[in-house]
């Protein structure tokens, strides 16, 4: 386990923008997970009465009671989206994880029942609680790893400055961009106006102007202070990845291949967005602007799928081998 931690943090330190550190982070839970379940159950120090009462506990009321309360608070934060952000179909989203919460719920109650003894009924509970248990671990890692990630550093000095866009109303800035901006604007003036700051994002089809546009116009507004040429603006993405992509081709023509810089998003989104900072070959990390507490679970978890589909061969490579294994296992049985 030391072993394994030490792995994790060295990582961490070389490269914090590797994928396979959340699998090790997950790992690391797991073991611990598997280890207080032994000692639970298998324990030989314990008595008889309280491995049978901690056990039984553990099973039939304990793993129900935190998946009926992770439900119920979805549907409390969709409630809140919904009052505070509006009648959105990405606002139901976090609802629907409820949803699929207690449908596992549902089925393992039903096969823990003692009257049902259909084999083919419990080797699929196992299976589909192993995915469950496999994603869950995975949710938890991802959600330690983000918050190690907002709390990381930068020991070096930046050159440039990216600024993530995340939309517009019309060709107004609105709140969550606003404090990517605010963000972007104290990096800057942290290394003392250093930094060249590049405004990223093109224009979307409900939009009036481009996203980087309207930055740059909100810096001016409020910070007239920062001169107009320490502002460039990157108008043609229209995806995190074409941030990084054409924000690359500004960077390589002003100060080479080996130049160093950071960007900026909301804290939810900066270690999705690490990831395409390193596919595009920038050598970057990020920072990540406050967020409203209430957004946060909707957002991180729409993150959280994001990953999953950025990463999906090594998933679906691994659960492959997971339905491979439970085969395997129901034959022998």
């Amino acid at each position: 386990m030391i072993f394994l931690i030490f792995i994790v943090i060295a990582l961490f330190i070389i490269e914090p923008r590797w994928y396979n550190n959340i699998y090790f982070l997950a790992i690391i839970l797991l073991v611990e997970l598997l280890y207080y379940t032994e000692k639970i159950f298998f324990n030989q120090d314990f008595s008889e009465q309280v491995v049978n009462i901690t056990g039984y506990v553990f099973v039939f009321a304990f793993i129900p009671l935190l998946m009926a309360t992770m439900s119920v608070l979805t549907y409390f934060n969709s409630k809140v989206l919904l009052e505070k952000e509006g009648r959105k179909k990405s606002n139901l989203f976090i609802g629907l994880i409820g949803v699929a919460v207690n449908i596992v719920l549902v089925y393992y109650i039903y096969s823990m029942h003692p009257n049902n003894g259909n084999k083919y009924s419990e080797a699929g509970f196992f299976y589909v609680f192993g995915l469950f248990v496999y994603f869950t671990t995975m949710y938890s890692a991802t959600a330690i790893y983000l918050v190690l990630y907002n709390w990381r550093p930068i020991f070096y000095k930046p050159e440039y400055i990216i600024i993530l866009g995340s939309g517009l109303i019309g060709d107004q800035v609105p709140p969550l961009l606003a404090s990517r901006i605010e963000k972007g604007v104290q990096q800057y003036k942290k290394y003392k106006g250093q930094p060249l700051i590049i405004t990223s994002g093109g224009q979307g089809s409900d939009e009036k102007v481009a996203e980087s546009y309207a930055m740059k116009c909100y810096i001016h507004e409020h910070y007239p202070d920062i001169p107009d040429q320490a502002v460039v603006m990157e108008d043609q993405s229209t995806t995190t990845f074409e941030n990084m992509l054409f924000s690359r081709k500004i960077i390589l023509e002003r100060f080479g291949a080996k130049a160093r810089g950071i960007f900026v998003s909301n804290n939810y989104h900066i270690l999705r967005a690490s990831y395409y900072a390193k596919r595009a070959k920038l050598r970057a990390n990020g920072v990540g602007s406050k967020t409203a507490f209430y957004y946060v679970p909707n957002a991180f978890t729409r993150e959280f799928i994001g990953l999953l589909e950025m990463f999906k061969w090594r998933h679906i490579a691994l659960i492959i081998l997971f339905t491979i294994f439970s085969i395997l296992v129901f034959r022998a049985m």
